[in-house]
């Protein structure tokens, strides 16, 4: 229950570790210093057209979704990784081609007070209608 599993299928691009700093968090030490952020997106859309032209312009280009990824974490702080997975989803949705979309952030250093080796929040979003 409050759970959707991912429906979309088909042919998937799959960008793994995009990196960038970001100022997210809730305590005043993450937002002044900033930390490392990671971001696997799982971009899902129909290679069809694409590879019958073999036109980049019939597809996604995988180098501006990852700019806009970095841009977004960089840019303005959010309280928590599940709003800027969101954010991330809708933007990637907003700007490209694409059917559904995953977006999984990874906050490698999160205030843990016991050894861990990341934190993350997936969320998967795909178009109306």
């Amino acid at each position: 229950m409050g759970t959707r599993a991912p429906r979309a299928r088909g042919d998937v691009i799959t960008l793994t570790g995009v990196r960038a700093v970001g100022h997210h968090g809730v305590l005043e030490e993450e937002r002044r210093n900033g930390q490392p952020f990671t971001v696997d997106a799982v971009l899902h859309l129909d290679f069809d057209a694409a590879a019958g032209t073999d036109d980049l312009a019939r597809t996604v280009s995988y180098a501006e979704v990852a700019e806009r990824i970095a841009a977004i974490i960089a840019g303005e702080p959010v309280d928590l990784i599940e709003t800027l997975a969101v954010s991330l989803a809708r933007a990637v949705l907003a700007e490209f081609p694409v059917d559904a979309v995953e977006i999984t952030v990874h906050k490698p250093e999160a205030p843990i007070r016991v050894p861990f080796a990341d934190v993350s929040v997936t969320v998967f979003r795909e178009r109306e209608g």
